[in-house]
């Protein structure tokens, strides 16, 4: 009957409604367990993420002093303190022991020995932070000058001192000194021109708004025909020419004499003419910066330390910090 069909249907429907409540009720404990294994799953990636990171750390820690040793020759006690070394200030300053390891790497290519290595990285960690520069393209610039005028590995603070103080005190900056430095650091120094009255003139050329690759080419230029006895130049300035204290006096003279342009040309060339103009007019300037890089002391120290002692500066710290945290975990 209708009735009983009725009674059967609603029967059946509140069975329904039973079993629906206990799914439903499944269904939210799925979820539960669903998020669970979710959390789980997400600490294990930042786990393995975190590992990753300091295995990745170490391995290229550990890889760039394999290669300071190979390339420097190191014996084992000395790549251990090359190793402690770059750990130590991996620590405790603003770059990472991989950075500084980077440095040696670059020391070593240029010949310098551990030793050597060890007396002039801090030096170099000063230069390169005051100035926010790469560490290895630092250590790399250090080195070369150190090697174009023939000094000692203990002279690296002097290099990076006048560096700091020509870089805070004329346009020239690091990738200029190392675009123009290269055509006339190896003649300067053979004539007997200093580091510090090649750069002061490599940095009033610099102000000058000459491109750094075109006021290396023409101070050279004008150091050649200043070691040619036999030169118009040589001739013009009353004979031998071979340092910054001989040649200011005759640029002066040739600047009180009014020596134009065209008498220039006769002494120089057409390509180094505008240098030799701007060192003319501007003997003065060059001979002030020149004192101001004699006397530069202590300046890189000076600058490195008034940029550590910023909120960056801080977090670099902590940064290096971190890494050398996770490279002493495995090493």
């Amino acid at each position: 009957t209708l009735t009983a069909k009725v009674k059967s249907n609603t029967a059946s429907l509140k069975a329904m409604d039973a079993q629906m409540g206990r799914s439903n009720r499944n269904v939210g404990n799925y979820r539960a367990a669903i998020t669970s294994v979710a959390s789980a799953v997400g600490i294990a990636i930042i786990a393995f993420k975190t590992f990753q990171r300091v295995m990745g750390t170490f391995v290229e820690f550990q890889f760039e002093m394999a290669q300071v040793g190979a390339i420097s020759g190191a014996t084992a006690s000395e790549l251990e303190m090359l190793t402690a070394t770059a750990k130590n200030l991996g620590a405790t300053t603003a770059f990472t022991a991989g950075e500084v390891a980077s440095l040696q790497k670059e020391l070593s290519k240029l010949g310098f020995n551990p030793e050597e290595i060890e007396g002039m990285t801090a030096a170099t960690l000063d230069l390169a932070y005051a100035f926010g520069n790469d560490i290895a393209e630092t250590g790399q610039t250090v080195g070369v000058v150190l090697n174009s005028y023939g000094m000692e590995a203990t002279e690296a603070t002097r290099v990076t001192d006048v560096l700091a103080t020509a870089f805070s005190k004329s346009a020239l900056d690091l990738q200029k000194f190392n675009t123009a430095f290269p055509k006339v650091g190896a003649i300067s120094s053979q004539l007997g021109f200093s580091l510090e009255g090649t750069t002061a003139i490599l940095g009033k050329l610099s102000d000058a708004g000459l491109e750094a690759s075109t006021a290396g080419t023409s101070l050279r230029s004008v150091f050649l025909k200043l070691a040619d006895g036999n030169s118009s130049l040589s001739q013009k300035l009353g004979g031998s020419v071979d340092s910054i204290e001989t040649l200011l006096p005759a640029l002066q003279e040739l600047y009180e004499d009014g020596t134009d342009v065209e008498e220039m040309l006769g002494l120089t060339d057409k390509r180094a003419v505008t240098a030799f103009a701007t060192m003319v007019s501007g003997a003065d300037d060059i001979g002030a910066l020149t004192n101001e890089l004699i006397n530069s002391e202590g300046a890189a120290a000076g600058f490195a330390e008034v940029m550590r002692n910023t909120m960056r500066g801080s977090l670099d710290e902590a940064g290096s910090a971190a890494d050398g945290f996770a490279i002493s975990l495995l090493h």
